[in-house]
């Protein structure tokens, strides 16, 4: 009633509608009462806006989404893991080939440095000087 007496002269003079928000979410709004241009009163409404049925869908519609999203990245790691499990693999494969044909390697050139000093023993005996 405060908030009426407060504009019912700006309400009578500009026959504009006035609205206010209280803090319990009411709108309370004062309408002139004017047919064919004449001041007969005011009508008082006071409304409480239900907007549980925007919330509720909003919030179904977030579920849904933040559900699509974690399964996203659901697979997406499950994807990374198996790649990078498959990457690591065949690294140490390759690691171990190339370990066994380094060793093959070493292997050859100790051969070959045997049959080096065996053959370079036996040219020295032969070649000795004759006194």
């Amino acid at each position: 009633m405060d908030f009426f007496l407060a504009e019912k002269d700006e309400m009578r003079r500009r026959e504009k509608i006035v609205s206010a928000v209280s803090n319990d979410r009411n709108v309370r709004r004062p309408c002139s009462f004017v047919p064919d241009g004449e001041y007969l009163g005011v009508m008082y409404m006071r409304i409480t806006p239900d907007f549980t049925f925007l919330t509720t869908e909003i919030q179904s519609s977030f579920d849904k989404v933040a559900l699509t999203f974690l399964a996203l990245i659901f697979i997406g790691l499950m994807a990374i893991f198996i790649i990078s499990s498959r990457a690591v693999g065949e690294r140490n494969k390759a690691q171990e080939e190339l370990f066994v044909e380094h060793e093959e390697n070493l292997k050859k050139q100790i051969k070959l440095e045997k049959e080096s000093l065996f053959t370079k023993g036996s040219t020295i005996r032969t070649t000795k000087p004759k006194k």
